[in-house]
């Protein structure tokens, strides 16, 4: 320590005795010192006005330095033991601040508990008009859906969902249990997710005879089933089961066991699926290829080619495309076999949730455009054989993050000319 001080003092003596004019500096403890004999540009000005910072030094009554001046050994001892103390101090300072930040540090690292338990629902209200030739009316509808989400830790939870779908207006009665609630449970293990499921599958609205462009169109329900899927690397594979029922009763009528397979590839992804099928004493069997890339930020696109025959082979097939553009402008074109599913079924839709028969082709359009509050969605598809078209306008107002006003308009030609106007208010919570 000696020896640690003698070679400060020896650092600070030169600086001690220099002639100097006007320096001023600010103590820890808020006071100001001015030393008017240390001239701002004077070679030891830095470090006259650290010694004053540190509370070495206060200078003289006269607000003088007197650099020139012989330091005695008494003023050099007391010097030396106010700049240990002051480093002493500054060191301390250091120490705590060190100490608040590896506190700060850790609690970033403490993981946030994750809520397990989460529930939302969105109650959709709509008052709308329908025209079929010269007949009209008006009806109010509604659509209350709800999401019970349960996670039991990091691999395994519960989701139980309620969907109202038309149930409650146009004389459309639903079951509860088989038609309304879907569940469904998942696990992981070792890389894998495995999910059961159970819930009403496709359900047909029957539209009231002035929305006739309504009518056949399908809410996409959770289905009964269960599926296995795992990855490793670039690929993901699995093997999925699903029970179907057209019947009131909720039986079994059509079983599919499939084992989809995905390939990423460098821009682009590869998929296959075959797929078989058991109903009754009937079994078929359904091949799958799908092509997904992505070239530009601005332009993807998806082929899909089916077989479902391996005689009649080119009845059999099934081909859709979809070209996306600006992730605003979307274009569909779909073409169905008149065999594709005659001992196989499974359902394939258009732009507006409508199911097609085999031997129907659909070309159609979905453009979105969002500006400020508001937002555009216009959406169009013609549907063969025949010429069935509908086109359709939303436009929406965002009133706040959890409701939005819609209106739409429908217009529909071909066997049976019709149109929908509605105004609806949407909710989330």
């Amino acid at each position: 320590m000696i020896k640690k001080l003698t070679i400060i003092f020896l650092m600070l003596s030169p600086f001690l005795l220099l002639p100097v004019p006007s320096v001023f500096a600010f103590s820890d403890d808020g006071d100001v010192y001015r030393l008017k004999d240390v001239p701002y540009g004077h070679y030891a000005y830095g470090a006259v006005a650290r010694l004053l910072e540190l509370g070495v030094t206060k200078g003289f009554p006269d607000d003088t330095y007197q650099g020139h001046k012989p330091l005695s050994r008494y003023e050099g001892a007391a010097f030396l033991t106010k700049f240990e103390t002051a480093e002493d101090k500054l060191q301390a300072e250091h120490e705590k601040l060190l100490a608040e930040l590896r506190a700060e540090v850790n609690l970033l690292k403490i993981p946030k508990k994750e809520n397990l338990f989460s529930f939302r629902g969105m109650m959709d209200g709509e008052v709308r008009s329908g025209q079929v030739g010269g007949a009209s009316n008006s009806q109010f509808s509604y659509r209350l859906a709800l999401d019970l989400d349960q996670k039991f830790d990091e691999s395994s939870g519960l989701k139980i969902g309620f969907d109202s779908m038309d149930s409650g207006f146009n004389n459309a009665q639903r079951d509860l249990v088989r038609e309304l609630l879907a569940v469904e449970g998942w696990i992981k293990f070792n890389g894998s997710t495995l999910t059961v499921s159970s819930g009403p599958g496709d359900v047909v609205h029957l539209s009231d005879p002035l929305f006739p462009s309504e009518n056949g169109t399908v809410y996409r329900r959770l289905k009964r089933g269960v599926k296995l899927a795992t990855s490793y690397r670039n690929t993901a594979f699995g093997v999925e089961y699903l029970a179907r029922s057209s019947d009131p009763t909720g039986l079994v009528s059509e079983e599919e066991l499939s084992f989809p397979l995905l390939q990423n590839f460098r821009g682009f992804k590869v998929g296959i699926n075959p797929r078989l099928f058991v109903n009754g004493e009937r079994k078929a069997a359904h091949f799958d290829l799908t092509v997904r890339a992505a070239p530009t930020a601005n332009l993807r696109y998806e082929l899909l080619i089916g077989a479902g025959r391996l005689t009649d082979f080119d009845q059999g097939l099934y081909f859709k495309g979809e070209l996306s553009l600006w992730n605003k402008l979307t274009l569909i074109g779909q073409k169905i076999g008149g065999l594709h599913r005659g001992e196989g079924y499974y359902p394939i839709y258009d732009t507006f949730s409508h199911p097609l028969s085999d031997g129907a082709y659909e070309l159609g359009f979905r453009y979105w455009h969002e500006f400020n509050n508001y937002y555009l969605l216009l959406a169009g598809d013609q549907v063969g054989p025949g010429s069935n078209q509908i086109a359709e306008l939303t436009l929406g107002n965002k009133l706040s993050a959890y409701s939005m006003l819609e209106l739409k308009y429908r217009l529909a030609g071909g066997v049976i000319a019709s149109s929908i106007a509605q105004l609806g208010l949407k909710t989330v919570f």
